[in-house]
C-alpha cells in the first residue's frame, strides 16, 4: 500500500493493513493506489526492502542495498524502521521494476511501478535513483 502526507511531502509504503490505518487516522497520510505486492516474509527469490526515516526531514527511504542502510544511517541522518517487505532482486515470476526516484528540493523519495508515473516524476523535479528490487504488479 501506498501513502503519501501533502504536509511532510512523504511517500510511505507498507503491507502492513494496521500500519495503513495509523497513517491515515494519526499520523495526516493520505492512501493512494497501490504500488505493487511484496512479500510479508523471505521467499526463494527475494530480498529484503529496509525502511528508514529521517525525522529531522519526515522522509521514508527504502532499499534492498545493506551499503545504502548504512550510508543512510552514518551520512543521512536516518533510522533504521525495518524490513517493508521483501521483493525480487530480478524481474523472477513476472515482478516488475520499483522504480526509485528522489526529489532534493522536497526531500521525497518515491517508489513505483508505473512508468508514466516513474517519467511523470522525472519530468517534476526528481531524479532517477534507479531500481530498488521487483514487485508484483496488481
Amino acid at each position: 500500500m501506498r501513502f503519501y502526507h501533502p504536509t511532510a511531502v512523504d511517500h510511505f509504503y507498507t503491507i502492513s493493513a494496521e500500519e495503513g490505518e495509523n497513517a491515515v487516522d494519526n499520523l495526516g497520510y493520505l492512501r493512494e493506489q497501490n504500488a505493487g505486492r511484496m512479500f510479508p516474509s523471505a521467499t526463494v527469490g527475494t530480498v529484503p526492502l529496509y525502511r528508514l526515516y529521517n525525522t529531522t526531514i519526515s522522509d521514508n527511504f527504502y532499499t534492498i542495498a545493506e551499503a545504502g542502510v548504512d550510508f543512510a544511517i552514518q551520512q543521512a541522518g536516518y533510522t533504521y524502521n525495518g524490513i517493508a517487505g521483501y521483493v525480487y532482486s530480478d524481474a523472477s515470476c513476472g515482478a516488475v521494476p520499483f522504480y526509485h526516484m528522489y526529489n532534493a528540493p522536497k526531500t521525497d523519495h518515491f517508489y513505483t511501478t508505473s512508468v508514466s508515473e516513474r517519467d511523470s516524476a522525472l519530468n517534476g523535479g526528481y531524479s532517477d535513483e534507479g531500481i530498488d528490487g521487483y514487485i508484483l504488479p496488481e
